[in-house]
C-alpha cells in the first residue's frame, strides 16, 4: 500500500496469473462448477443427436419408421448411408469449428453448434425424400463436432489443474445422459418425424442455458487480450485487486491468424509428433470404442432393454478414470489402460466364447478403452497451447473420425473368423500403449496461454 494523501489510500493491484486465478476460484467461486456442469451437459445433446440414428427406424413397435415412409427395403445401402454421412460430417466439422473457435472464441462456436443441432433436427422432421435427409445427417454431424469440440476446449480452459479429472467425469456422465434419454423419446414418438421433433426440444432448452450462464473461455481471453471482458467475466468474482498478464491484442489480419499454427511449428518442431502420437492413438481409441458397440450388440432380449444396458456399462469406466486422473500420471493412465485392453482381447482368443470368463475379459477391455478415451481427451487438452489448442485437437479429431469410419466392418471381420476382431482390438490398443510413451507428462501442469507471446500487458480489477 501507498498513502497519496492523510485521508486516501492506493492499493497496488496483485499480479496473478490466469491458472491462479483459476484456482482461487475452485473453492471461492460457484462460477466454475456451473461453467463445467452446463459445459458437459454438451454431451449429453451431442449423445442424442448421434445416438438417435439408432432409433429413427425402429423406434417403438408402432412407430413409423423412415423405411416404412420412403420404401427403402430394396434401397438398404441409402438408410444405411444416412447414418455414415453423419461421421462425414464430423470431419468437416473438426476441421472448420476449431479453426473458428480459436479465431472468434469457444463461446460463440459452442453456442452456434449447439443451435444448428436444434435446427437441423426440426428440419430434418420435414425431409420430403431420403436424399435431404442424408444432406440434413451430412449437416447434423457438423453441427455435432463443433458443439461438443468447443465445449470440452471452453470448459478445459475454465478448470484448475486439480479439478480436470473431476471435469472429464462429468462430461462422461453427461454422455450417458444424452444416449440413454434417446430410449424414453423414442419410445413416446409414434412416428420417426415426431421423434426429430422431440430430440430438438431439449437441445434448443440447453442452447438457453448455454447463452445465460457460460461465459467466454478464460485462457482464451488472455491469449487475445480481451481486457474488457476478463474484468466483466471474470476478475469481479474474487474481492480483492488483481491484475493479469495478457498477450497484446492481435490485429483483426486474417493472414496473420492463419499463420499461427505454421509459426508455432516452425519454431517448435516436436508439436508435430505430439500431433500425430495424440491422432493415433484418437484413432485406435475410436476403432476400438465405436468397434465394440457394434461387435456387441447382438445379444439376446429386447432391443431397448439391450440399448439401456450399453450405456450404463460405461459409468463404472467413467468413475474408474476420475480416480485414476486424480492420482496416476497421464502417462501411465495413457499406456497401462491400453496395454490391460490389449491383454484383454488377446486373452478372449483362447477362452470359449459364452463362458463367464468371456464376459470378465470383455467388460475388463470395455472397461480399460473407456478410461482411455476419457484419458486422451484430458491429455490431448493439457498438451498444446491455448492459441492453438482448438485447432490442434480438431486435426486430432478429424484423423480418429478414420477409427470410427472402420469400426462397422468389425462384424464383417467377425464373419470371416471371430477371432479377427479381437485380433484388430489387441493390435490397435498395444500399438496405442506403445505410441503413448512418446507424449510428454501434463498432470497438474498449467494450460500456458501466452507462453509464445512477445509482449504482455495487464488486466486491472480494483
Amino acid at each position: 500500500e501507498e498513502a497519496s494523501d492523510s485521508s486516501s489510500v492506493t492499493i497496488r493491484p496483485k499480479e496473478i496469473r490466469a491458472d491462479e486465478l483459476l484456482e482461487k476460484m475452485r473453492t471461492l467461486s460457484f462460477t466454475l462448477h456451473t461453467i463445467i456442469l452446463v459445459c458437459s451437459l454438451s454431451w449429453a445433446v451431442g449423445g442424442i443427436a448421434i445416438m438417435s440414428s439408432a432409433f429413427y427406424d425402429f423406434g417403438n413397435s408402432t412407430m413409423t419408421t423412415i423405411t416404412e415412409e420412403f420404401e427403402l427395403d430394396e434401397r438398404s445401402f441409402l438408410r444405411e448411408f444416412a447414418s455414415s454421412s453423419f461421421m462425414v460430417g464430423n470431419v468437416f466439422g473438426g476441421l472448420i469449428s476449431s479453426v473458428i473457435s480459436d479465431r472468434i472464441g469457444r463461446r460463440p462456436v459452442m453456442l452456434t453448434c449447439t443451435i444448428g443441432l436444434a435446427v437441423m433436427f426440426v428440419l430434418l422432421s420435414f425431409a420430403p425424400n431420403i436424399y435431404l435427409f442424408i444432406a440434413g445427417r451430412l449437416l447434423h454431424g457438423v453441427f455435432y463436432t463443433g458443439s461438443g469440440q468447443s465445449s470440452w476446449v471452453l470448459a478445459f480452459e475454465c478448470t484448475p489443474a486439480k479439478l480436470r479429472p473431476a471435469t472429464a467425469f462429468t462430461y462422461g456422465i453427461g454422455w450417458v445422459i444424452g444416449y440413454c434419454l434417446v430410449l424414453p423419446i423414442a419410445m413416446l414418438a409414434s412416428t420417426w418425424r415426431q421423434f426429430m421433433l422431440m430430440c430438438a426440444v431439449p437441445i434448443a432448452l440447453f442452447s438457453i442455458i448455454v447463452f445465460l450462464f457460460v461465459p467466454e473461455s478464460l485462457y482464451w481471453l488472455v491469449a487475445n487480450g480481451r481486457t474488457g471482458e476478463i474484468q466483466k467475466k471474470w476478475l469481479t468474482k474474487i474481492d480483492e485487486p488483481l491484475l493479469i498478464p495478457t498477450s497484446k491484442k492481435r490485429g483483426d489480419d486474417g493472414s496473420k491468424r492463419r499463420s499461427i499454427l505454421i509459426s508455432y511449428i516452425k519454431a517448435h518442431k516436436i508439436i508435430l509428433a505430439y500431433i500425430a502420437a495424440v491422432g493415433l492413438i484418437w484413432l485406435s481409441d475410436a476403432f476400438i470404442y465405436f468397434g465394440l458397440s457394434l461387435y456387441s450388440t447382438d445379444l439376446a432380449g429386447d432391443f431397448h432393454v439391450n440399448y439401456l444396458l450399453l450405456g450404463l456399462v460405461e459409468l463404472p469406466g467413467y468413475a474408474l478414470a476420475h480416480v485414476v486422473l486424480k492420482r496416476c500420471t497421464r502417462r501411465f493412465v495413457m499406456c497401462s489402460t491400453h496395454m490391460t485392453a490389449a491383454l484383454a482381447f488377446i486373452v478372449l482368443i483362447f477362452i470359449p466364447a459364452g463362458s463367464w470368463l468371456s464376459l470378465v475379459c470383455w467388460m475388463i477391455g470395455k472397461l480399460a478403452i473407456t478410461v482411455a478415451y476419457m484419458n486422451i481427451y484430458v491429455m490431448g487438452s493439457e498438451i498444446f497451447p491455448t492459441q492453438l489448442r482448438n485447432s490442434v485437437i480438431g486435426i486430432c479429431g478429424v484423423i480418429s473420425r478414420l477409427g470410427g469410419v472402420f469400426a462397422p466392418y468389425v462384424k464383417t471381420l467377425s464373419r470371416i473368423s471371430p477371432v479377427f476382431p479381437l485380433i484388430a482390438f489387441g493390435s490397435f490398443a498395444f500399438f496405442a500403449g506403445l505410441v503413448a510413451l512418446a507424449l510428454p507428462e501434463t498432470k497438474d501442469k498449467s494450460l500456458d496461454e501466452n507462453e509464445h507471446s512477445e509482449s504482455e500487458r495487464s488486466v486491472e480489477a480494483s
